[in-house]
């Protein structure tokens, strides 16, 4: 039977409506607000208030609707990191030099408390001991131990940079690493304890933090090997480190660019160079291994959760041509993700980024020209994932912090 001229206008319109309507139909999304303008890695409180630092050079207190509760300018210039003390002040290091140096403490209300200032960089997050001792290392070289009201206590010399955080062992010894090659055990009145060369010199690039196990020995990166120590400077074991395939069998070396994290059931994770995230046992052996891309060195791009799973932060970039023999980043696949303990992924959510223009000036013509990767989006730059009190992901991109509703949570 054949169709008239008006039934099939009827049908094509209908057609095209029910385009409409899949394409213009509500979803909920699981991006909750943005927040622009943000820089660094987000830290979160107890009563659910978000921190983030801007462009700017201000400390930024939101509240969980994405409004701002108060900003506090604490320095502009280089890395800033934070840390929340017990007293619930928001402790902030300062990477530059100069006036926009040192370590600042802000109240919860928003005031600066005092600013310890040092005459070069605070690359590293300050750790607190249980009465109340700030620890922080500097780029000239010292590890101090600051008072309550951030006056120094002491300082304990070293022949190299401090350019990440230290950590406290539960019997209250500080153990750093520093650029001159060795790890440092320190008591909590500033003496020696231990000493440990690392032995590769190559390790003064990649002076990352400890990370302490469950039985208070020391977890240490450095190049393309693991090292687990005591206290008092004996090394326990040590593994070297590589790339893994899909089925874990090892397929070259692997060098760590991040400081080890350790789960409170003995798991050690690190990240490579190369983009992996790996687990291993507490006795050094592989477990499994999760490519998660691109990373700056010494960021963490990951976040254990209270029941084992991880929150990471996964973009997989290339090089994009910007100008000639002139690359910068661009982003083909930017994302959250929950892994399970045994390094599967439970769930993912997208982060869309936006399409990358590009100017330049040739001299060759002395013209401006401008060049476009269609389809190619802006390097995200992903920071840390952070969890809320009340489950939301915290997380920061080029664009803005991300407020997202991991999937399944109502």
């Amino acid at each position: 039977m054949k169709l008239g001229k008006r039934a099939w206008l009827v049908a094509g319109a209908l057609f095209f409506a029910g385009l409409l309507a899949v394409a213009f139909w509500p979803v909920s999304s699981p991006f909750l607000w943005t927040y622009p303008s943000a820089y660094g890695s987000p830290l979160t409180a107890p009563d659910g208030t978000i921190y983030i630092n801007n462009n700017s050079g201000e400390l930024v207190a939101l509240n969980p609707d994405g409004t701002v509760r108060w900003k506090s300018f604490v320095g502009k210039f280089g890395i800033i990191r934070m840390a929340r003390g017990p007293d619930g002040a928001i402790y902030v290091s300062r990477s530059s030099i100069g006036p926009h140096s040192g370590l600042v403490s802000v109240s919860p209300s928003g005031t600066t408390n005092w600013v310890f200032r040092e005459a070069g960089p605070i690359s590293g997050k300050p750790v607190f001991s249980t009465d109340g001792t700030i620890y922080v290392g500097g780029h000239w070289s010292n590890l101090h131990a600051l008072n309550p009201d951030g006056t120094e206590r002491w300082r304990f010399p070293t022949a190299g940079k401090i350019s990440d955080s230290p950590v406290v062992a539960p019997d209250g010894t500080i153990a750093f690493v520093s650029e001159d090659t060795n790890c440092y055990a320190l008591h909590a009145d500033g003496t020696l304890r231990s000493k440990f060369f690392l032995e590769d010199q190559r390790s003064r690039h990649l002076a990352f933090a400890p990370a302490i196990n469950p039985d208070g020995s020391l977890v240490l990166c450095g190049w393309t090997n693991l090292m687990v120590l005591s206290l008092d400077g004996a090394l326990d074991w040590k593994t070297n480190l590589f790339e893994r395939d899909s089925a874990g069998k090892a397929t070259g070396w692997a060098y760590a660019y991040a400081a080890p994290v350790v789960s409170n059931e003995g798991t050690i994770y690190f990240s490579t160079v190369e983009g992996s995230l790996q687990a291993l046992g507490g006795d050094g052996c592989f477990q499994w291994s999760y490519h998660r891309g691109f990373g700056y060195r010494g960021e963490q791009h990951f976040t254990i959760l209270p029941k084992g799973s991880l929150l990471v932060a996964h973009e997989k970039t290339f090089q994009v041509p910007i100008a000639t023999n002139r690359y910068g980043f661009g982003t083909e696949e930017a994302a959250v993700v929950q892994l399970k303990p045994d390094g599967s992924e439970q769930w993912r959510v997208e982060i869309n980024g936006q399409f990358r223009w590009h100017r330049f000036f040739n001299f060759s013509n002395f013209k401006y020209e401008r060049q476009t990767g269609f389809g190619i989006r802006g390097h995200q730059n992903l920071s840390q994932p952070v969890a809320g009190p009340n489950g939301t992901i915290y997380i920061r991109s080029d664009h803005g912090l991300h407020a997202i509703q991991p999937p399944g949570k109502k």
